[in-house]
């Protein structure tokens, strides 16, 4: 993140820095330039209307590559900028994210991974360190160029090839991507309390890390997991529809922490944390002891139809800054970036021939290999339950009765989507960009 922040400071064609080089060409930081690191890899970003500009930004990405400054008097300017970042996890939403991400990474090998770092640690770093990370880290192996634009492909390889195919090759270790993680294991909870919080639960579940990467049984693993997260999401929303739940409606989630580490959730507002998560969880322990229905694979069906029509949908509204984000995810992961058309045929034939019992079946296996991810947040720390109750309340939850627990009556339907608008009679030009989920 350190050298991120440098290699704009300096690099043989750019002396004065790529940023105040590249404005005369209409070039602007958060618009047309900008970066961003996370846990496996560091992303340069720029965006020109003009193959001049292109030409610049295409020598200034290679600069970045080859040959930045890395300079010691840049180092005391940009550690202070740094330090101001750390700033942010002194906020709310600062410390709730950074309790989330350390208990989602807990027993993976992002656990001890500090994007920014600590006090200590940027007030030690010299510019010999940055030189010697950028030696051993910035190498044409471990590089990926993406280039998206209105130009022929074989055009844009062309200019790939002029810039950067005189890179010379160096030695080093392998890349540490976090692409051989072991799935986590075991139930985690954890309390919050700020007067400023919502009251409220957080329900999550780390899925199996799908083996075979970029294969249709892959796709498929995954279009069971959409499956199941829409299976659970229908019974509970319609649980709290007919007033049978002992918790509120809650929200729900399915995201990439990092390119392979993948969870569905769900969180609801909460005054009585303790007994609404018993009741919570029990309605998991009925879905297992008892399955779905025909009417719940229905909802999840519908659901999983949506979805796959909103992907088509958004795919022909698609920005430049999209698809390389695609491509981006795509070097990270391994996961080959596929035709949205080919992707909902694909799953279209699944959700028409999925049974029941190939649902059942999969939830069943996968409550067996996932636990619950447990955060309990509160504005009162006297009222915040100690861990141990909380423990206690989700191991109670095997032993209690389920009498008085049944199916849902009615179902949730949520509306259908609103249609798509016309094209528009301009083209629009997205300005913003930020990091990918991870």
């Amino acid at each position: 993140h350190f050298v991120e922040h440098m290699v704009f400071d300096g690099t043989d064609n750019f002396p004065n820095g790529i940023i105040e080089e590249l404005t005369p060409y209409g070039m602007t930081v958060g618009t047309h330039l900008n970066a961003w690191t996370s846990c496996d890899l560091t992303t340069y970003t720029f965006s020109s209307k003009s193959e001049e500009s292109l030409e610049v930004a295409l020598e200034a990405l290679d600069d970045i590559a080859t040959s930045a400054f890395l300079s010691q008097e840049r180092v005391p300017i940009e550690r202070d900028i740094i330090i101001e970042e750390l700033g942010y996890s002194e906020t709310l939403e600062g410390m709730q994210s950074e309790l989330f991400r350390d208990m989602y990474l807990d027993d993976t090998s992002y656990e001890e991974c500090n994007v920014i770092g600590t006090i200590d640690g940027l007030n030690d770093v010299t510019s010999q360190d940055l030189k010697d990370f950028y030696k051993k880290w910035y190498r044409p192996d471990l590089m990926a160029v993406v280039l998206v634009g209105d130009l022929p492909s074989s055009q844009l390889e062309e200019k790939i090839i002029e810039h950067f195919e005189d890179n010379p090759a160096v030695s080093g270790p392998e890349p540490v991507m976090g692409n051989t993680l072991e799935q986590s294991t075991g139930t985690k909870v954890r309390t919050f309390s700020h007067p400023d919080a919502m009251n409220y639960v957080s329900v999550d579940f780390e899925l199996p890390i799908v083996s075979s990467t970029g294969s249709i049984g892959q796709d498929y693993e995954v279009f069971l997991q959409w499956l199941i997260y829409y299976l659970i999401d229908s019974h509970l929303s319609s649980r709290v529809a007919d007033e049978d739940a002992g918790f509120s409606e809650p929200w729900q989630d399915f995201w990439f922490e990092t390119p392979n580490l993948s969870f569905f959730g769900w969180g609801f507002l909460s005054e009585n944390p303790v007994d609404e998560l018993k009741a919570f969880l029990k309605e998991f322990r009925y879905l297992e002891e008892n399955g779905f229905s025909e009417n719940d694979l229905s909802q999840a069906l519908a659901s999983l139809s949506s979805l796959t029509e909103v992907n088509l949908i958004q795919k022909q509204t698609y920005q430049d800054r999209e698809y390389a984000d695609d491509l981006v995810f795509s070097f990270a992961s391994g996961v080959p970036v596929e035709n949205e058309e080919e992707i909902a045929e694909r799953r279209n034939t699944w959700i028409n021939e999925v049974s029941l019992e190939d649902a059942n079946a999969y939830f069943e296996w996968l409550m067996s290999e996932i636990a619950p991810q447990v955060i309990v947040s509160t504005s009162d720390p006297e009222n915040t339950p100690e861990i141990s109750s909380l423990e206690t309340a989700i191991s109670d939850v095997e032993k209690e009765s389920l009498e008085g627990m049944g199916r849902p009556t009615a179902y949730v339907v949520p509306e259908r989507l609103m249609e798509p608008p016309l094209q528009a009679s301009r083209v629009v030009n997205s300005t913003s960009h930020g990091p990918l989920a991870f």
